[in-house]
């Protein structure tokens, strides 16, 4: 958060390395690295945002990921590499 109150994106490197995890994670709502639709309706929850608008966001997000694997591929074939 700026000090003027606003909220910014954080860097990647914010995912960071936890011993024994074997790998990079975030932790939310005390669950990782496999994080479920419950931790995260119920770290929306903590944060006063309405379950419904959670849940959308969430579907979203699930779609978006869903297609990254085919997005990447077409990028890298867009620009030579695959």
């Amino acid at each position: 958060m700026s000090p003027a109150g606003a909220w910014k994106w954080a860097p990647a490197y914010d995912v960071t390395f936890c011993e024994g995890s074997g790998g990079y994670q975030m932790d939310v709502m005390g669950e990782a690295p496999a994080l479920d639709r419950r931790a995260m309706l119920s770290l929306a929850d903590e944060a006063e945002v309405q379950a419904d608008a959670a849940s959308r966001i969430i579907d979203r997000l699930c779609d978006v990921a869903g297609q990254f694997a085919a997005m990447a591929a077409n990028q890298l074939q867009d620009d030579g590499v695959a």
